[in-house]
């Protein structure tokens, strides 16, 4: 199972507007990046999955990510993680 970047674009609704967004993240394969998509606007925003409309999934280049982002390099270059 080899992890890969992907980039999620769409709209969410605010109540009275609905807004673009853009999120890069992990995931080993796409119906994992829907769920984390909705999973991270229910739990930070408190939106349902019927306000959160998902437009794009891309799989992008580690050279591709977002300066803010570059954290998300980092983990896919390591090759262990140890936990105390």
């Amino acid at each position: 199972m080899q992890v890969k970047l992907y980039r999620v674009s769409g709209k969410i609704f605010t109540g009275w507007t609905w807004q673009k967004f853009t999120l890069e993240m992990l995931a080993t394969k796409e119906s994992e990046v829907i769920e984390r998509t909705y999973a991270h606007f229910g739990s930070k925003h408190g939106l349902r999955r019927c306000h959160v409309k998902i437009e794009e999934i891309k799989e992008i280049s580690p050279e591709e990510v977002s300066r803010q982002r570059r954290h998300i390099v980092q983990l896919l270059n390591m090759t262990k993680i140890a936990v105390r």
